[in-house]
């Protein structure tokens, strides 16, 4: 049924266009011209023929003249295209004709045809080719018909024949026109016949070069097709033909790309060496030229240029350079726009924030809008508030966008005073959230940051809901919303997260236990964030020492010192906080009692984890605060000074020591315990192996004030000097050994 039906339109189209072939409409007549059209269409021939015209100008004339669509103008379009003392005005209506010729009515085909024809026999190439484009717009069969018989014609010239062919090829997917085509090649004229095989290669795919036996061959099972068939067949043709196309644009585009960037390289190098030619007072000057001049890569080396000045030189924009950096917010490329943006967010400068939200109201580019709101946050300026409102309450505005507003938005309220922020902004805030889609958690999290900023206890509700879910988003925000308005009633699920999974949920629930937390179970909590077996990010072990001391912060020395003991599984963390108090206590003068307990706690805490140096200064405090107040402590704790010094790489104090532990009377025990305390350090291995140190400990002994300890005590050291040097001797023997095999 398909078939028929274009059938018989094509045959209906053949009869309409035979009657009209027959019986002309004389459009001529058809209606009177009024002066003014008249006066039109002279101006337009005049435009048209004058020698001096441009050629955009004499252009301009013909669409112009066609633009009037009446029967005096396609008549004037006629006397036109016979003015073969004009050339130019020729080949201007020409292409115009091919221009319009899908627009035209039918019957002005036919009055457009015999004068386009004759141009055919033009002893102008180009004119002849023009001809040939303005007749192959004309898909009759009566153009057609004409161009066929030119081409067959032995009367025509050479070249008017060619012409013809040309203004067929422009149509060779109509099976009428290669069935004309293929006619041609009888001819015998092998100009002609080379012509029409150049024509039918390309729109039949095949290479059969001159066989014509096998074009025939070709033709016959085209002609055979259905008329489905065979437009299926041009259709897969153009395809491939698109296909190929597109594949060589591509390869085009890659290597005009490459060649650009080779030349980007090259001016960017070039640019470089004269900025570097230049002295410091001339810098200025030249980076203000080039960021004005209208290539864009010349712009985009010479912010490259600021952005290092900026890096290396802590040299910031001003005068000259910033003016011309503002003025290319406005630039055409919004890939300058966005290159400025990553220069003036840095810069604290009241034209920059003024600068910055003018373009911004102005700009139509989702990537520049995007960067331009990120440069707000970054500028932290209160002057864009309003316009971050009006991004966040725009319901047709990108989410993207939205969700950068509400950041920088955060930013701002951080710097200013909470009680300032408008109650509009909140409601904005509120209500923004309130109708973002559940699942658009990057969103939610940037307006629960927004709303941190504010700091208003309306939010409270907003907070304790979003504290409650899974997503670790919008957990490090509700934390931070709870730690900024003070809300404390969480801390139970606050110290479950201090465990989460995701190390910045943790930092923000470590954090905000620190600042609200008032139980043991908060402290014991982030102290077991402080342990790097527990925790194995550095940050939220740096946050939860910072946390545990602010939580002891305002508690009682004596707290303090046995809220230490928390940390008794990292000795080193123990440590330091209590030498901590130990300054802090210091300062006070008047806490003797808990002086002693501190630094009794971090002698013990260093001689367990063998830091005998410093445990050896803890016991020496220790020892003083004791002093005369309890005489039997005092020997204990100076005995174990004693013990923890020898452990020591010092030994210059030894005698010292020894001299004050008597403090002036000594029962036999206590003589017996030292000598036994010595005589065990002198005897261990440890000792053995550091034989130098050990000499001068003993000879330090020797000249120590050890009457007190009678002949036990010679005999002691006597007994050492002799283990000392037989294990001095026996390394000196292996050390020969080894060298003397």
């Amino acid at each position: 049924m398909r078939l028929k039906s274009f059938i018989s339109l094509s045959i209906l189209g053949l009869l309409a266009a035979t009657s009209l072939a027959t019986e002309p409409t004389n459009v001529t007549t058809a209606e009177p011209m009024t002066p003014a059209h008249r006066l039109q269409l002279d101006n337009c021939k005049a435009g048209i023929l004058d020698s001096q015209a441009r050629s955009e100008d004499r252009r301009r004339w013909i669409a112009t003249l066609f633009a009037f669509e009446t029967p005096h103008a396609y008549s004037l379009v006629v006397e036109l295209l016979t003015h073969s003392d004009n050339p130019d005005a020729q080949q201007a209506v020409c292409d115009a004709v091919a221009n319009h010729a899908r627009s035209l009515p039918e019957v002005w085909h036919q009055r457009l045809l015999p004068p386009l024809l004759a141009i055919l026999g033009s002893e102008s190439a180009t004119l002849r080719s023009a001809a040939a484009r303005a007749l192959a717009s004309f898909r009759s069969d009566i153009v057609l018909q004409a161009l066929g018989d030119i081409a067959a014609s032995q009367d025509a010239g050479l070249a008017k024949r060619l012409a013809a062919i040309d203004a067929l090829v422009f149509q060779v997917d109509r099976r009428s026109v290669i069935r004309v085509l293929m006619k041609l090649l009888d001819t015998g004229h092998d100009q002609i016949t080379a012509r029409v095989l150049a024509a039918l290669e390309p729109a039949s795919r095949e290479t059969f070069g001159h066989d014509l036996a096998r074009w025939q061959t070709w033709w016959e099972q085209k002609s055979r097709l259905t008329e489905e068939a065979w437009l299926e067949g041009q259709l897969q043709l153009y395809r491939d033909r698109l296909r190929n196309q597109q594949q060589t644009a591509l390869s085009e585009t890659a290597r005009a790309q490459q060649r650009l960037k080779a030349l980007d390289v090259e001016l960017r190098e070039f640019q470089n060496e004269v900025f570097r030619s230049l002295t410091p007072e001339q810098h200025d000057r030249r980076l203000a030229d080039w960021l004005s001049r209208p290539v864009d890569e010349v712009k985009l080396t010479a912010l490259t240029i600021i952005q290092t000045l900026i890096a290396d030189e802590g040299r910031k924009p001003e005068g000259p350079v910033l003016q011309a950096l503002l003025a290319l917010l406005e630039s055409q490329s919004s890939d300058i726009r966005s290159e400025t943006l990553l220069i003036v967010q840095n810069l604290n400068d009241p034209e920059v924030i003024a600068a910055v939200l003018s373009q911004f109201r102005k700009e139509n580019n989702l990537a520049v809008r995007h960067a331009i709101l990120k440069a707000l946050g970054n500028l932290n300026d209160p002057l864009a508030i309003p316009d971050l409102i009006a991004e966040i309450q725009d319901q047709n505005a990108d989410l993207n966008c939205v969700r950068e507003a509400a950041i920088a938005l955060g930013k701002v309220f951080g710097k200013i005073d909470a009680t300032t922020v408008a109650d509009s902004a909140i409601e904005a805030l509120r209500l923004r959230y309130r109708d973002v889609a559940p699942d658009n958690t990057a969103l939610r999290a940037a307006i629960l940051a927004a709303m941190t900023g504010a700091k208003n206890q309306t939010f409270s509700s907003v907070f304790l809901e979003a504290v409650e879910t899974s997503d670790a988003q919008i957990l490090r925000e509700a934390i931070r919303g709870l730690q900024a308005i003070g809300d404390s009633s969480k801390l139970a699920r606050l110290r479950t997260l201090t465990a989460d999974e995701d190390v910045l949920v943790r930092l923000a629930a470590v954090d905000a236990v620190g600042t609200l937390g008032k139980e043991n179970a908060d402290l014991e909590r982030v102290a077991s964030r402080m342990d790097p077996a527990t925790e194995p990010n550095e940050l939220v072990r740096n946050s939860a020492t910072t946390a545990f001391r602010n939580l002891l912060a305002g508690k009682t020395f004596d707290a303090r010192i046995k809220a230490a003991m928390l940390l008794q599984d990292t000795p080193d963390l123990e440590v330091s906080y209590l030498e901590e108090l130990a300054e802090a206590l210091s300062k006070t003068n008047n806490d003797k009692s808990s002086a002693e307990k501190l630094h009794n706690r971090a002698g013990a805490v260093l001689r367990s984890a063998g830091k005998f140096n410093q445990a050896s200064n803890h016991l020496r405090i220790l020892f003083e605060l004791v002093g005369n107040r309890d005489k039997n402590k005092a020997f204990d704790v100076g005995l174990t000074w004693l013990d923890t010094s020898l452990r020591s790489d010092q030994h210059n104090d030894l005698g010292k020591i020894l001299g004050q532990l008597p403090n002036g009377e000594w029962t036999e025990e206590q003589m017996a315990r030292t000598i036994e305390t010595i005589d065990q350090w002198l005897q261990s291995p440890d000792t053995l192996s550091r034989a130098d140190h050990a000499a001068k400990v003993i000879a330090e002994f020797q000249e120590a004030p050890s009457k007190q300890f009678g002949d036990d005590w010679q005999e002691m050291l006597a007994r050492a000097a002799e283990r000392l040097s037989t294990a001095q001797g026996q390394t000196d023997e292996n050390s020969a050994t080894t060298q003397n095999p």
